[in-house]
């Protein structure tokens, strides 16, 4: 048996061995925090190791998403930004390959150089999506595995590890598509408040309308006819995924006419849009006919049109008791020219398993409303 003191010694050696190792770890790891954005108007998201402009472009409409990884200060692999002032409300793009750099430049892309660096040692695997629908945003680069199952999902292609992070960042936490400790989709009920609050009328601050007195099916028949439109029309809520033409994730049925331009929307895609939001639906639709549905026997035909209009959701506080299913949403209502409007509420919804959004509304009441001076994008 050794002696005591002796292994009183080799415990104080070892403890020094730790000290002096852990130090020397740790500076080898140096790293630096890679932001991600997210421009509700162009669905792109901006990924930057800029704390100023990570910090800047919320005054101009990107959503700051937090740290999505972190990456090197140094390494022999550079990560290259390229930028398309062709694309709709501009582009970017960001490759570890330096062929597919200098390729990009010479179809009119804009090289910006070395944005960070590649991890030599492959830590943190970022993978990289293609959506074939976008014209802007085509491209999005995730280091949790549970974000890519679901846009792949939805519609997006894989094409591979990008490149490598240290580690994975903490933007999981604000994806849409979490779901609930109660296992209830958020996603869902943040689509439903969002379609209903965004042409409910009178969140106008100046409003006489009661915005508290939530409606019924049937009961103003210009609303209902705004959100079986809304529905199907391809830039409303540009932030939201499962709302915009063509991902319909909801399988709402409707046919396309002589042009891209034009739609048939029938009655029976009407009738399931309304029950999905209220649970019920009058046996009567032909009323709902207006400013945005032409109604010609069996359905209606809308138009389509671009704009610059945004809707935007935060929810927080969410609570579940049984099929019930609380919490508080700040929707911002933007235009890209005039100030932008955000107005809070607190939601009620029902489980329904007949709803395309696996709910209904049962009460939105506003709690505040609120102006954002100067958040357009022109001024004159």
């Amino acid at each position: 048996m050794k002696p005591a003191w002796r292994q009183r010694v080799l415990s104080v050696l070892v403890a020094l061995l730790v000290c002096l190792f852990v130090p020397y770890v740790a500076s080898a790891a140096e790293s630096v925090a890679m932001y991600r954005l997210y421009n509700p108007w162009t669905g792109e998201h901006l990924y930057t190791a800029s704390e100023k402009e990570y910090s800047s472009l919320p005054a101009y409409g990107w959503l700051a998403e937090g740290v999505a990884w972190t990456a090197p200060t140094k390494s022999q692999t550079p990560v290259w930004r390229l930028y398309n002032p062709y694309a709709p409300g501009g582009d970017h793009h960001y490759t570890a390959s330096e062929q597919e750099y200098n390729q990009l430049q010479t179809l009119g892309w804009e090289g910006e150089g070395i944005a960070w660096y590649s991890d030599d040692e492959n830590g943190m695997p970022l993978q990289r999506l293609y959506n074939p629908y976008a014209a802007t945003g085509t491209h999005h680069y995730a280091a949790d595995l549970n974000e890519c199952s679901t846009l792949i999902a939805r519609g997006w292609c894989y094409e591979g590890i990008a490149w490598y992070g240290i580690d994975a960042g903490n933007t999981s936490q604000d994806f849409s598509w979490e779901i609930d400790e109660s296992g209830f989709n958020r996603t869902a009920a943040e689509d439903l408040t969002l379609l209903y609050t965004a042409w409910i009328p009178g969140y106008d601050e100046n409003s006489t309308v009661d915005v508290n007195v939530m409606r019924r099916p049937g009961g103003d028949t210009a609303l209902d006819e705004e959100l079986i439109y809304s529905m199907i029309y391809k830039t409303f809520a540009s932030g939201r995924e499962t709302l915009r033409y063509p991902n319909n994730a909801y399988g709402l049925v409707y046919a396309e006419l002589d042009d891209f331009a034009n739609f048939f929307v029938p009655l029976e895609t009407g009738r399931q849009i309304i029950s999905s939001i209220y649970g019920s639906c009058p046996s009567n639709l032909r009323q709902f006919s207006g400013t945005y549905l032409d109604y010609v026997g069996g359905g209606w035909e809308m138009g389509m049109a671009d704009g610059p209009f945004g809707r935007n959701i935060k929810t927080s506080n969410w609570r579940a008791n049984g099929d019930t299913v609380t919490f508080n949403a700040e929707v911002t209502y933007s235009d890209g020219i005039a100030d932008s409007t955000v107005a809070s509420y607190r939601v009620s919804v029902q489980r329904d398993d007949e709803s395309v959004f696996g709910c209904h509304l049962t009460s939105i009441v506003r709690t505040q409303v609120r102006t954002l001076v100067g958040s357009g994008l022109v001024r004159n």
